[in-house]
């Protein structure tokens, strides 16, 4: 195991069993030891017991008898089992296929439990079954027979049971069946709880990692047959890799000869394509005399046909080695490359003639793929006369030794998946808060499945959740600086621009979603009936006509700030701060009072029954001010810093106020506070009333975007 190997490996462990596994299996990784010899001062006997008998439940370490010493074991690592990590998902995909839902729980209960007796497995999995699918009566009957189709076939073998204090119990071989027995009586009262005993001396079972490698190889073959020539193709390639797993050694670089009897026999059982059965010869021809050498003829006499496995993966391989080569060098390098492992030993000048490139190009191409071990170099010497045997001729010739090219990409990939797992652990403690956020969504989503909430609320909501990368701006503060106090230029009115969130806004915004969505939850448009909502705005003497004019600079004109209360059917009150007077919490608590006075006149029936929404302002956070609120008995709903676009008034009341004031000259305060007035006043209740309902789809979205900015 080289050292890349290693790093990747310990990775894993580390990942999925912890810091104490890895460790255990750093002891192991120049071969194999005793147990002695594992533990040391930082990792005690016990520890190391457990730490092994993991292990070997997972088949990732095994272990053999020392010879001199009996009752004693020597334990090595199976590196690639613990490779083969990452391709779980791809078995169980191979087996949902093949088999079916039932035999995909089985593989992946056995995957996640190392080895298990079949009693427990088929008890679990129904278990699962059933609560992850009520709708669908799962039967004991059904999971044992799955069972048995995969011990069939081969997909799950028996193996050694192993106790905490790691002592290999063997089986005997009297005990190994091909189908074993299983009481259906028994299981029956085990899963309905009238017995808890489970059968003693029952054989453990394991996922046969090769077999599912067969598959995977298999299944790559047949992809390749079906790219190459189409999918009846496919079909024949699928049906003879069948033929020679039952006929001969499954690893074998080439099957035993398959007869053109047996395979139309056999796709005569298969109702599946008609046109692989009628052209079978035609298809079995056209692969045979391919270049590829996936499938070849028998030499001998009856004939057949074979399939050459080592052949094909060599082709396969060598297409790979053409497309990195490609991605890294370019099209003219991987020509380079074919050329030289084709003529197999050849010189620069046959290559620049084959490849028609340039001498220098040619040149070039060669030493970059030679400085990166893709080719290699042989030098020969030929001798001059003898007069001047101290001078020698030298001869470059080029080869790829494919074996040292295919381990060189190999070490590739391993540090390739080391350093993404590593990238990947940076970002999960980077972005800890984002992947929480999505956790509490998705309990969100779960309590709203809980309470029988609609298919179409729960699909958007799935829809829109999505993970969040942390905003990246550049900072314009200079120039910001420039403009408004050296020009001494302003922006009038534009559409607003997000400023970048921060987590703990974020955050902050989230949380205030998911509480105005649970209380909205709780009492539905009651609420909305009583909210009350404050915010302010300038108003310019000169307003711009559009967004596309508000966006132009000009020089600084006189302007006023309405502060406007307002519900879901009227302004309640308005109020105008006066130049170069500063809102405090005394001023604000007079205004409050003039505010529950106006409740009271505008909006008797209200009275304390008031959710008053705010943003958290210095005057409105004061302690004064939040006493005055207690004495209102009005319930308080903290609006998140930097939401314009989850505030009523942002989104909607000042866009059409700003709209219906386009174009508009005010020569004085008067005439901009009556304007102002005159367009409240003729707003209708179902204006107000829009207004207050769109934050609950705003809140909505909100949470879908984990609290980032919600757009129109």
């Amino acid at each position: 195991m080289n050292l890349r190997e290693s790093k990747t490996v310990f990775l894993i462990l580390e990942e999925y069993f912890g810091p104490v596994i890895a460790s255990v299996c750093e002891e192991l990784q120049w071969g194999a030891r005793p147990l002695k010899l594992i533990s040391n001062q930082t990792l005690p006997l016990s520890i190391v017991k457990q730490a092994l008998s993991i292990l070997i439940n997972f088949n990732f370490v095994e272990y053999r008898s020392l010879e001199n010493n009996r009752g004693n074991c020597e334990y090595f690592l199976k590196s690639e089992n613990i490779i083969h990590i990452h391709r779980y998902s791809k078995f169980i995909l191979i087996i949902r296929n093949k088999y079916g839902k039932e035999a995909e729980f089985i593989i992946r209960e056995l995957l996640c439990s190392g080895r298990m007796t079949l009693y427990n497995v088929i008890l679990k999995v129904t278990f699962n079954l059933s609560r992850e699918h009520p709708e669908i009566p799962y039967s004991l009957s059904t999971i044992k027979n799955s069972v048995c189709d995969l011990i069939e076939n081969d997909f799950i073998i028996p193996v050694d049971k192993v106790t905490n204090e790691i002592i290999p119990v063997p089986i005997k071989l009297t005990e190994l069946q091909k189908i074993p027995n299983i009481d259906m009586n028994k299981l029956s009262n085990l899963y309905h709880g009238t017995e808890k005993e489970l059968p003693k001396n029952e054989l453990y079972w394991t996922v046969n990692i090769d077999r599912f490698l067969m598959e995977y190889r298999n299944d790559i073959l047949v992809s390749a047959i079906c790219r190459r020539f189409g999918n009846p193709s496919g079909v024949i390639m699928r049906h003879l890799l069948k033929l020679s797993f039952s006929k001969n050694e499954p690893w074998k670089s080439v099957s035993n000869p398959i007869p053109m009897m047996l395979l139309r026999d056999v796709l005569s059982n298969d109702s599946n394509d008609a046109v692989a059965l009628q052209y079978v010869k035609y298809y079995v021809d056209e692969m045979e005399d391919d270049s590829s050498g996936f499938v070849g003829r028998s030499p001998e006499y009856s004939g057949g046909t074979l399939v050459c496995f080592k052949d094909a993966f060599y082709h396969l391989s060598a297409e790979c080695l053409f497309l990195i080569i490609d991605q890294k060098f370019g099209s003219k390098a991987a020509r380079v490359f074919n050329i030289i492992r084709d003529k197999k030993y050849i010189e620069i000048e046959q290559i620049q003639r084959i490849a028609m490139l340039a001498d220098k190009e040619a040149k070039l191409i060669v030493y970059k793929l030679l400085e990166e071990s893709f080719i290699q170099m042989h030098e020969l010497r030929k001798p001059t006369s003898s007069s001047n045997s101290s001078l020698n001729k030298s001869f470059f010739l080029y080869c790829v030794d494919y074996n040292l090219v295919v381990t060189m990409v190999i070490r590739m990939v391993y540090k390739g998946m080391y350093n993404l797992m590593i990238r990947n652990k940076e970002e999960i403690v980077k972005y800890k808060h984002i992947i929480e956020k999505k956790n509490q969504a998705d309990l969100l989503i779960k309590v709203l499945k809980e309470d029988k909430a609609s298919e179409e609320q729960l699909s958007e909501m799935q829809s829109e959740i999505r993970d969040l990368m942390p905003p990246e701006g550049i900072g314009r503060s200079s120039i910001a600086t420039i403009i408004r106090e050296d020009l001494d230029y302003r922006k009038l009115s534009c559409r607003w621009v997000p400023r970048l969130l921060t987590d703990q806004h974020k955050e902050r915004r989230f949380a205030a979603a998911i509480d105005f969505l649970m209380r909205y939850e709780r009492e539905g448009t009651a609420l909305l009936n009583r909210v009350i909502t404050r915010d302010e705005t300038w108003v310019h003497y000169h307003c711009p006509e559009s967004k596309r004019q508000s966006m132009h600079l000009v020089k600084k004109v006189r302007k006023l700030m309405p502060t406007v209360f307002w519900d879901n059917q009227v302004v309640i009150l308005e109020r105008y701060c006066e130049r170069g007077q500063t809102v405090n919490a005394a001023s604000y608590c007079e205004i409050l009072d003039d505010l529950q006075k106006a409740i009271w006149r505008k909006r008797p029936g209200m009275g304390k029954n008031v959710f008053w929404i705010h943003n958290n302002a210095r005057p409105h956070a004061a302690r004064l001010t939040q006493e005055k609120l207690q004495q209102f008995g009005w319930t308080i709903f903290d609006h998140p810093a930097y939401s314009p676009d989850l505030a009523p008034s942002d989104f909607h009341l000042f866009t059409k106020l700003k709209t219906e004031l386009g174009g508009t000259h005010f020569q004085n305060d008067e005439e901009l506070k009556t304007t102002v007035h005159e367009f409240f006043k003729k707003c209708t209740p179902d204006f107000f009333s829009v207004g207050i309902e769109k934050l609950v789809t705003r809140y909505e979205k909100c949470l879908n975007l984990q609290g980032d900015y919600v757009e129109k």
